[in-house]
Order: structure tokens, then sequence, then C-alpha cells
């Protein structure tokens, strides 16, 4: 919203006539121009508006703030559900509509995301990356303390990285993240996510570290559902590493599927018989 949207909301909120409170401040039709971006008052006429609103500089400015925010996040909602999306049409045909707003808002945020939405179009495609993703991961490695917004810009691009940008990147989170109540599930959630790509490229010792850490995480801020999703990853790699399917695992499973989770607890069924079928193979 801009700012004579803002003060005209304002204004019908509190049940006010652009008379009541124009009136020896500037004309109703400035006002008016003034609601609809057309005409803007000086400083002091504006504040003597508000003063008339009831309202304060700092409160209008938090209005401001909260609404242009609420714009903004909510294209990047948008645009992470229509990447969810299994039609890859679809997903091609959002992206220009998306991709051009982006452009339009022109910050760190919204080109790092048009290059991630480039990168899940070429991944779906082709089961891998063709472009150049490097300016992400150089991102990364150059800010010195990573916060939410860092955590969750490597965990919607770990599928760009290959394994040594991945162990210099993973071995960064641990060590340079902030973690705090805002950003402690989003760190947990990549930990997690850390471990399944070490067990998918077969790297079972690092799976263990970034699990037990995701495991530990997890229990300290009272997570229930991620601290059984840590720990069957971390039974995960370890049956591969004992070439033995650990009963704790199974154990674990049938907990998700007693927690109504019984898709995922399927998946990582499907796992242990991958596991068991490289056990009898070596």
């Amino acid at each position: 919203m801009l700012v004579g949207e803002i003060l005209k909301k304002i204004r019908l909120d509190k049940g006010m006539t652009q008379e009541e409170v124009s009136k020896g401040i500037i004309s109703r039709s400035h006002l008016s121009d003034l609601e609809n971006s057309n005409y803007y008052c000086s400083y002091d006429k504006f504040l003597r508006i508000l003063n008339r609103l009831n309202i304060s500089m700092m409160e209008f400015e938090n209005h401001l703030n909260n609404s242009y925010f609420y714009k903004s996040e909510m294209i990047y909602i948008e645009i992470k559900n229509f990447l969810n999306s299994n039609d890859l049409i679809f997903i091609k045909e959002n992206s220009l509509f998306y991709i051009n707003k982006l452009k339009k808002m022109n910050t760190l945020r919204s080109h790092h995301t048009i290059l991630t939405i480039n990168a899940v179009i070429e991944y779906r495609e082709y089961g891998y990356v063709t472009g150049d993703y490097s300016e992400l991961s150089n991102y990364l490695i150059k800010v010195n303390d990573w916060s939410n917004y860092e955590i969750k810009l490597l965990n919607n691009t770990l599928f760009i990285y290959d394994n040594a940008a991945i162990d210099i990147l993973g071995t960064k989170l641990i060590k340079k993240t902030k973690v705090d109540f805002q950003c402690n599930n989003i760190y947990i959630k990549t930990l997690i996510n850390l471990s399944d790509y070490h067990i998918n490229h077969g790297h079972f010792n690092k799976a263990v570290l970034y699990s037990q850490e995701a495991e530990t995480e997890a229990y300290k801020s009272h997570l229930i559902f991620e601290k059984i999703l840590a720990s069957i990853n971390k039974l995960i790699a370890s049956s591969y590493i004992n070439k033995k399917v650990d009963p704790k695992l199974l154990h674990s499973i049938q907990l998700l599927n007693d927690l109504d989770y019984s898709g995922l607890a399927k998946s990582f069924t499907e796992k242990v018989q991958k596991i068991e079928n490289f056990i009898s193979i070596k």
C-alpha cells in the first residue's frame, strides 16, 4: 500500500470524513488527491493531518512498513507454493510472471530468488542444474555470521551445489549461525536436509554428524517431530556404516506411523529396504 492508501484506511477506520480531517490544513480536494497519490503536501501539513487523526509519525511508519512487508512476503510465499508443484509447465508459466515482479523489487533477496527459480526449473527438467549459480554460494561464503535469511537460502538451494561446496557451506552453517528462537527451526531442518544429502551421496559419516547436531538442537528446543527425523537419519547412516539395520530404526519409523505420518513412514521403510539390498550385495 502507498502512503495515500494507508492514510485513507486510517481515516475510514476512525470514521472521519475528508472535510473533518482536512479542515484548516489543506482543502478537501487536496486530501482526496493525497489519498489517491496524486498530490503531496508539505511535511508540516502532513504532521498536522496525522495529529488530526490522532496518530504519531512513528505509528504511521509502522503501518507503512508492515504493509510493504506483508505485500512483499506474500510474493515469496506464492513463489514457494508454485515451486512445490509437480507440474513443470505450471512452474514455467508462473515463473515468467514472478520473475518480472522480482526484477522490479530490485533487492538482494529478489535477485537470489530469481536465480533459485531458474535453478529449480533446470533441475526439474534435466535432473541437474546447467547454469552458473556460484553467485549464491559465494554470497553464503562471504557472509560472516549467518541468520535466518542465509540458512533459508542454503536450505532452498542444496540441490545446486557440488560436494565440495556442500562441505564448505555445511561447516559454515554450524560454525557461523546465530541460533535464536526465530531461526532455530529452519536451522534444524537444514541440518536434517544436509544429512539427507549425504545419505543420498553415500557420505554416511558426514550424515551422522549433521543428524546428531540436528537431534541435539531439536532436543534442546523440545521439537519432537524434528528430533525423530534427525534420529532416523542418524540410524539410517549408521546402518550403512555398520552393514546392519539398527532395530531402533524400525522402532522410530513405527513411531512416525503412530503419530499419523504414514506417508513419511512409508518412504523411510523403502529406505530400510535399500539398506538391506546394500548389505546383501556387500
